[in-house]
């Protein structure tokens, strides 16, 4: 973040630091909300709350869940606090992550793993039963190739805002005040402990995951090389449970 004093009349002479630090007490808030309320296991409560009657059946709650959970984490893990880091701290959005950066470097490292985890999920050792328990999150995706086309294509919102805000707004943008260590052991801690209660193996490659793909964002300056990885890695894991529920 930069370095000069805060712009806010509130904050003057409060110190630099203070609106790197609002940023980072927000993705902590806004997190423990999402995790608590955004996820699709959460989404039969927010039905209950909301949507009428006829649209709360099993069938219904099972397919939209995960589409909840997508827009959930658009809604809260991203846009508060990318918004918070562009108005508070006074950053550009290119600088989080939101361009192409080194894409030559980018595509060579971030390309073989995306492509090469399709055979592997496939035609390697079936993931953990827990794991498809879980994924896909919503059952939609198993209707047919269409569906699970849509399916990936809400997937996908899902996981720029998990990268836009735990490699991008986190590790580029407090990265820039606090530092790259302090950055990413904030997003690692962060992104690692939403996956508290799910499967231990995904949550131990959540921990692994994110000092990785956070060096590879720093690396490129983007945050779209890590999204192929981790993007590619998630509709691996739908296909390979689907294959293995078949």
């Amino acid at each position: 973040m930069p370095s000069s004093s805060p712009t806010s009349p509130w904050l003057r002479g409060a110190g630099p630091a203070v609106p790197a630090f609002l940023v980072g007490f927000s993705a902590i808030f806004f997190s423990t909300v999402y995790y608590y309320h955004g996820r699709a296991a959460e989404f039969p409560a927010f039905a209950r709350a909301f949507l009428p009657a006829p649209l709360q059946t099993a069938d219904a709650l099972a397919m939209w869940g995960g589409v909840f959970q997508c827009c959930a984490a658009l809604f809260l893990l991203l846009l508060p606090t990318l918004l918070l880091a562009r108005f508070v701290t006074k950053v550009d959005l290119p600088s989080l992550g939101l361009k192409a950066g080194e894409w030559k470097w980018g595509l060579a490292v971030s390309l073989p793993p995306a492509v090469l985890v399709f055979p592997l999920f496939w035609f390697g050792q079936q993931p953990e039963a827990g794991l498809c328990e879980v994924y896909p999150l919503s059952s939609f995706a198993g209707a047919s190739l269409g569906a699970f086309l849509a399916w990936s294509t809400c997937y996908l919102v899902y996981y720029i805002a998990w990268e836009g805000l735990f490699r991008g707004v986190i590790q580029l943008g407090l990265g820039q005040r606090f530092g790259l260590v302090p950055a990413m052991l904030l997003q690692t801690a962060l992104s690692t402990l939403l996956h508290a209660g799910g499967p231990e193996l995904e949550t131990l490659a959540a921990l692994v995951a994110g000092p990785v793909l956070g060096l590879i964002a720093v690396r490129t300056g983007s945050i779209f090389y890590p999204l192929l990885i981790h993007f590619a890695a998630g509709v691996a894991t739908d296909l390979s449970c689907l294959h293995l529920l078949d």
